[in-house]
């Protein structure tokens, strides 16, 4: 799949905030805001958990590369 405008993304946080989550609860999901001409590099907004205490910085969200389980990566969800 081709990463589109619009489209739902799981973002894996970077480590600047790892502080405030648990470890298992490093995934936030992003709606692609715009995409690159170098494959699978995206903006993108994330969208918080209402207890989120931290919010992602507009350059966190800004040139992020395709790899699952990588900080600062975004990444298809899962098919179900």
């Amino acid at each position: 799949m081709k990463p589109t405008v619009g489209r739902i993304v799981l973002y894996n946080l970077p480590p600047d905030y790892w502080q405030y989550v648990e470890h298992n609860d490093r995934v936030r999901p992003a709606v692609v805001t715009r995409v690159h001409a170098e494959p699978n590099v995206i903006n993108c907004r994330v969208i918080y958990d209402p207890t989120d205490v931290f919010m992602v910085s507009a350059l966190a969200q800004t040139n992020v590369q395709k790899g699952i389980g990588c900080a600062g990566r975004w990444f298809w969800p899962p098919r179900t």
